[in-house]
């Protein structure tokens, strides 16, 4: 029975593979029709669809994981578009002027949605997220309130994580008075989440 159960566990993390590095292949192939073809909007939408869809293939696909080898030694483990991330997370979020507004601010909540904050490609990620918050306020408010407050608060912990979240303090500020004078629930989750963020030890190797 066990046997049985550790072939399905590697026959699931092979497809789990393969689906990854299909999304990756089809990114890069994506993006070098998108910047070759300016002129075609079809490259630059199969570039959007592909894109990561929620935070785990997103890190799968642009982040990296820290694991112990057989030495017993930290190791870093590299996702497939890692050395590419932060130009195709320029690109994407270059999308918001052809992709309609919904379903753009849709994604990016999405992938924000029990994310947590990493150097590189998530911190990229994390600060255009942070403007696009702030540009479409009525639209993520929208959104957000289709979410159950726990996922809210995920979002709101994602979008100022970090090693030192009270650098954030002044944006906080700011989109807590914007948010507040729209929608006291979302207010008061963005305080929620930004006290707990305040209150934890964060140790990200910054």
């Amino acid at each position: 029975m066990k046997i049985y159960i550790l072939i399905l566990l590697c026959l699931c993390n092979e497809i789990v593979l393969n689906a990854q590095n299909n999304i990756a292949d089809s990114l890069v192939k994506y993006y070098y029709l998108s910047t070759n073809y300016i002129d075609n909007p079809t490259y630059k939408e199969k570039f959007f669809d592909y894109f990561p869809n929620d935070f785990n293939t997103f890190i799968n696909v642009y982040g990296y994981k820290e694991i112990i080898n057989d030495k017993k030694e930290h190791d870093v483990l590299f996702s497939p578009l890692y050395d590419f991330s932060f130009s195709h997370i320029d690109f994407f979020y270059s999308l918001d002027k052809l992709i309609d507004t919904l379903k753009f601010c849709k994604k990016i909540i999405s992938v924000s949605l029990n994310g947590f904050w990493e150097s590189d490609g998530v911190s990229i990620f994390q600060k255009f997220f942070q403007t696009k918050l702030f540009n479409n306020i009525d639209i993520n408010l929208y959104i957000l309130n289709t979410l159950s407050a726990k996922e809210c608060l995920s979002v709101y912990y994602f979008l100022f994580d970090g090693p030192h979240p009270d650098n954030y303090k002044e944006k906080y500020e700011r989109l807590y008075h914007q948010i507040l004078l729209k929608d006291k629930k979302q207010a008061q989750l963005l305080k929620r989440s930004y006290k707990k963020l305040l209150k934890e030890n964060h140790c990200h190797g910054h």
